[in-house]
């Protein structure tokens, strides 16, 4: 029979009215001296949890609805709580360790919620401190997710015509204990005082307007404009960005492509917390071929990060070697055999304009 005890020590704190500011300060001066950690079930939840010994599943981004009578403020406080549902959502499975799926959909949420800042440049700006430790989190991800791609399918299609050799079984179980030792080094970031305190700084952040400190009446003003036009603008200018990077991605060196996909992972974010202003017809059609672009020229930095993690792992163990060498063979042809799909893709998103 399986042990459902848990030993739990908690500190429930509730706002039964007023401004949330003073509820933050008092969680933050306890976790100065207490170690705590912020859990986003229910007492009833976590009964039920040991009850049947159910494992958390990842968390996707959930569908995010704008209204378009809402202001510039509403706009992103609305996208920036999504944001922290989804990050919030997987931050159970990334402790426990027992779908790297979670750590993917964290490390989404993250740079979903980094991501959001960019089309509100110039209204809405996080102060420094929250910026490099939003940084620091999605770095300890990073690795886990790196590693996990490079032990599962890449390796798996790069050694399928050998899978029984002995240097291709001996490369494969060296790269999942490394991908096992960097999803407990993610673990450990996330069940961290250090993250925990993020978590309540961000989100006092964002459920108290910190952006609105510091700002002069004019600028407050302009937060309270209305978020349509403000979106389209903001749409149209980091389109433009991404166009003006080259003629042809695919002749792009790595470091050059490396910044259009940015530019590209940034407008697709954009679109996406905008498309509910537009009609799914206007939105359709662009997002999709965005979304093509930005996934190939994903794989395509996937690729370079994989050639990076197979020339290191045989610095400390020099036995595979053999296998590097033969994977890093195998993920060079599979890139030069992309070169004409991506000069497509890229010709079909040209063509299009976001969505007015």
């Amino acid at each position: 029979m399986l042990d459902s005890r848990l030993k739990k020590c908690g500190v429930e704190m509730e706002l039964k009215r007023g401004e949330p500011h003073p509820l933050y300060e008092i969680a933050l001066k306890l976790l100065d001296s207490v170690p705590l950690r912020i859990d986003h079930l229910s007492k009833g939840d976590r009964g039920y949890e040991l009850l049947v010994q159910e494992q958390t599943a990842p968390v996707r981004a959930q569908p995010l609805k704008l209204k378009k009578r809402d202001t510039v403020e509403d706009a992103f406080r609305r996208i920036a709580t999504n944001c922290l549902a989804q990050v919030h959502g997987n931050e159970r499975g990334v402790v426990s360790g027992h779908d790297p799926s979670s750590v993917h959909q964290m490390r989404v949420g993250l740079r979903r919620l980094r991501s959001a800042l960019d089309p509100f440049e110039g209204q809405i700006a996080a102060p420094a401190g929250l910026q490099e430790e939003l940084r620091w989190i999605a770095g300890e991800l990073g690795g886990a997710r790196d590693w996990e791609v490079l032990a599962g399918s890449t390796l798996k299609q790069a050694f399928e015509p050998v899978s029984d050799e002995r240097d291709a079984v001996s490369f494969r179980q060296a790269a999942k204990e490394m991908a096992t030792e960097n999803r407990a080094r993610a673990a450990s970031a996330v069940d961290s005082v250090r993250y925990t305190r993020l978590v309540l700084e961000v989100t006092r952040w964002v459920e108290t307007s910190g952006w609105r400190e510091g700002r002069t009446d004019e600028e407050r003003q302009a937060l309270n404009a209305p978020v349509k036009k403000f979106a389209s603008k903001a749409l149209y200018r980091r389109h433009k960005k991404l166009i003006s990077r080259r003629r042809n991605l695919a002749e792009l060196d790595d470091e050059s492509r490396h910044r259009a996909r940015i530019a590209a992972k940034k407008l697709r974010y954009a679109a996406e917390f905008f498309a509910s202003l537009y009609s799914k017809r206007a939105v359709a059609h662009y997002t999709s071929a965005l979304s093509e672009l930005q996934d190939d020229l994903g794989w395509r930095n996937d690729m370079v990060v994989a050639d990076e993690l197979l020339k290191s792992l045989p610095v400390s163990r020099p036995e595979t070697a053999a296998g590097a060498s033969f994977a890093r063979g195998y993920l060079a042809s599979r890139v030069a055999t992309d070169h004409d799909a991506l000069r497509s893709l890229w010709k079909r998103f040209k063509r299009l304009s976001p969505p007015q």
